[in-house]
């Protein structure tokens, strides 16, 4: 199993270099999939795909997607990081972009609360710069 998710990530690399990132972010969904059947929910090599596939879909403006891999990532760094490291404020923050951008700011930040706390924050600390 890993020799094909070395195989797959080979193939999906070379994607990305030339510029397919369509078809590449195809092959790294495959990669999740077989990750997900040989690590733990948890796995840092699990997380390290999701930010692939985040990385992807952000470049290819599929912002639903993107915010449904951000969204994945989000338990991993609160289990690896401390409660607040700047890494989980990114991520929440990068979550809450999303979820506002899709909605085009109609909506409230539901899906993510402390996306809004930190967008609401941020929003504010700027206000006084």
């Amino acid at each position: 199993m890993r020799s094909k998710i070395l195989q797959l990530s080979d193939k999906a690399s070379s994607f990305l270099s030339s510029g397919n990132k369509a078809e590449a972010g195809s092959i790294y969904k495959i990669i999740k999939q077989l990750e997900r059947n040989l690590y733990h929910a948890f796995s840092t090599t699990l997380l390290h795909t999701c930010e692939t596939l985040l990385k992807i879909y952000l470049e290819l403006q599929d912002w639903w997607t993107a915010l449904t891999y951000c969204r994945l990532t989000i338990p991993v760094y609160e289990r690896v990081y401390p409660p607040f490291h700047p890494m989980i404020g990114l991520q929440f923050y990068t979550c809450g972009k999303l979820e506002w951008d899709w909605f085009g700011g109609r909506r409230p930040l539901t899906l993510c609360p402390p996306a809004a706390c930190l967008l609401l924050y941020c929003s504010l600390v700027f206000m006084f710069i």
